[in-house]
């Protein structure tokens, strides 16, 4: 198979503190800033428009990683590629205006890779004056998957990669590309995500500077310089302020040969994988780049299925204090994970709620047929996870509300419309008449004739086979594409006919009057193009005081996501303190 991805192209990171780490990348690493706004910054060690792209965040984690590919043909054959090979299509634009093709895509392990043409390069302007060490360009990465093996058939099938090197039991191994050099990514075995990137040195000595550096920023190295025996190439490396682990390396002997290359190869997939000897960072444990607040895994039942949660307990909270507590709940057949649901439970964790997120029934990790939703399953699973939660030694039973993004802001609506104990709801872009949403989201008549008659379609299968009908997501709720990378990696891309009639016949409409006098929020993005604005403005006129109703503008649909989240988090902690204040809020 031929290899579509010639090397690295460029990793984008979110991160809490980008000036800090801008700071560091320039005056240690050596990089230059090429450009910047208030949402994003790029970086390079060269000519090329952007190696390192830091993405303002709520948190730190890892957000892409770019695979060069020379051609936009390579780029649309590995697209026609990435389905076949088990991925899902988030995106077949550039993400960046530098590039003149892209496409990007999530692997079934939580990894999101693009592939894309070459950056801009201003070939004739490559030097630039640094106080850092100046390395000449982005080597390679090492990220982490729960299945190596798997992530390794992806690469190969969609990418054209090719094994280089690997343990004898999986749990490292090197991948090369086109451009011949040992490996451009390092497969470790791990929760999915980065466990570090890498910059190419010009000489050793470069070493000693960096140590000197790293002083300079009370820092220092966490291990070496040495030298790797896969790619024989020697190393150090240490952190930035946000957690992510950078190497620096020289490459003296770091590329394969083209003549040899083949035999090299043969030797590695034809009989048993090389065992490498033991070096320093195959016995390391793997360090991912990522934020560790205090959270448990845990599960509780509903209506006899297990389902999957994640607790969140602000670090704050004292030996035997109860803490106010928000139920998360996720949207339309979403996940607890990489969601906004996750970005709600951070939030409220960091302003001194406990907050519980959970996959629905037959959605993420939980127990349940897969995507057989029903909007009334979910207010059970609502429900059941406040019993739960109220046993919580951590948590004031009295005082838990509920909140939820889209499908589950229509969900959170519900519960609290028919269960008293939830003590406030946050509406996030929510629903309350799912006919008259789904007109809102199929506007012309042609659009709404289509959608109408793929219901009944499933109605009369259903009828003469006794199975359901599966549709495309996007063919009940539509997502500009633009939009879709703000959904979760676990999102389900097909859902029965019959999810798409529950949410039809839901209407939290005829509830919302029972939450007063509980504080009731709604949020809503002022121009949605997914979930009509319209739907938060009737059920705030149908809602008893004290609701409150807020229109965000400039963004569409997700305000949390992290070039709005700031202003969003700011008016969220406004209202919680007026109207549910933690005492730890402060």
């Amino acid at each position: 198979m031929p290899h579509l991805v010639h090397a690295i192209g460029h990793v984008k990171i979110n991160t809490t503190v980008p000036e800090t780490v801008v700071r560091e990348a320039t005056e240690i690493l050596g990089l230059h800033v090429t450009y910047s706004d208030e949402r994003q910054t790029w970086l390079s060690s060269n000519g090329r428009a952007a190696e390192l792209v830091l993405l303002r965040s709520h948190e730190n984690s890892t957000h892409t990683i770019g695979l060069e590919a020379l051609t936009v043909e390579a780029v649309r054959e590995a697209e026609s590629r990435i389905e076949g090979a088990g991925c899902r299509i988030l995106s077949r634009e550039p993400s960046l205006n530098c590039m003149a093709a892209g496409v990007t895509f999530a692997t079934p392990e939580g990894l999101r890779f693009e592939i894309h043409t070459p950056t801009r390069n201003k070939l004739y302007g490559r030097r630039y004056p640094t106080h850092g060490v100046g390395p000449n360009r982005m080597d390679h990465l090492n990220l982490t998957s729960p299945d190596p093996v798997a992530t390794r058939r992806q690469l190969e099938e969609i990418c054209g990669l090719c094994l280089s090197e690997r343990m004898v039991d999986d749990s490292l191994s090197w991948m090369y590309g086109g451009n011949r050099q040992h490996h451009i990514l390092g497969v470790v075995r791990g929760k999915a995500g980065l466990h570090h990137y890498s910059f190419e040195f010009r000489e050793f000595n470069d070493y000693l500077k960096l140590g000197d550096l790293l002083d300079r920023f009370d820092k220092q190295m966490l291990w070496g310089p040495g030298r790797h025996r896969p790619g024989d190439n020697t190393y150090a490396y240490y952190t930035d302020s946000s957690g992510a682990m950078i190497e620096l390396g020289h490459a003296r002997a770091a590329r394969v040969a083209a003549a040899s290359f083949s035999l090299h190869r043969d030797q590695l997939t034809a009989g048993p994988a090389r065992r490498l000897r033991a070096h320093a960072w195959a016995r390391r444990t793997a360090q991912q780049y990522e934020v560790t607040p205090m959270q448990e895994k845990l599960t509780f039942r509903s209506d006899g299925l297990k389902l999957s949660a994640v607790l969140h307990v602000p670090d704050a909270r004292k030996p035997g204090q109860l803490l106010p507590a928000f139920i998360v709940l996720h949207g339309f057949v979403g996940s607890k994970d990489e969601s906004h649901a996750e970005i709600q439970a951070r939030m409220l964790e960091e302003m001194g709620y406990v907050a519980l997120r959970f996959d629905f029934r037959s959605c993420g990790e939980s127990e349940g047929e897969r995507a057989q939703v029903r909007c009334f399953d979910q207010v059970a699973d609502a429900k059941n996870a406040l019993t739960f939660l109220a046993e919580r030694e951590e948590v004031d039973p009295k005082r838990i509300g509920v909140v939820g993004h889209s499908f589950g802001a229509a969900v959170s609506v519900y519960s609290a419309g028919v269960d008293d104990r939830f003590a406030c709801v946050i509406s996030s872009c929510g629903w309350g008449d799912g006919e008259r949403k789904f007109r809102g989201q199929h506007p012309t008549p042609e659009a709404w004739a289509k959608f109408t008659s793929l219901l009944e379609k499933g109605r009369k299968h259903r009828q003469e086979t006794g199975e359901s009908m599966w549709i495309s997501r996007f063919d009940a709720v539509p997502i500009p594409e633009h939009l879709r990378k703000n959904l979760s990696p676990k999102a389900i891309m097909e859902i029965p006919v019959e999810t798409a009639w529950s949410m039809y016949n839901f209407r939290a409409d005829d509830v919302v009057g029972n939450i007063a006098p509980r504080p009731i929020l709604f949020l809503h993005t002022a121009n949605d193009t997914i979930t009509p604005t319209e739907q938060s403005i009737r059920m705030f006129e149908k809602a008893g005081l004290p609701a409150e109703l807020i229109l965000i503008s400039g963004t569409s649909h997700f305000p949390l996501a992290p070039e709005d989240a700031p202003r969003t988090k700011t008016i969220i902690k406004g209202w919680l303190d007026k109207f549910f204040p933690s005492p730890l809020g402060a």
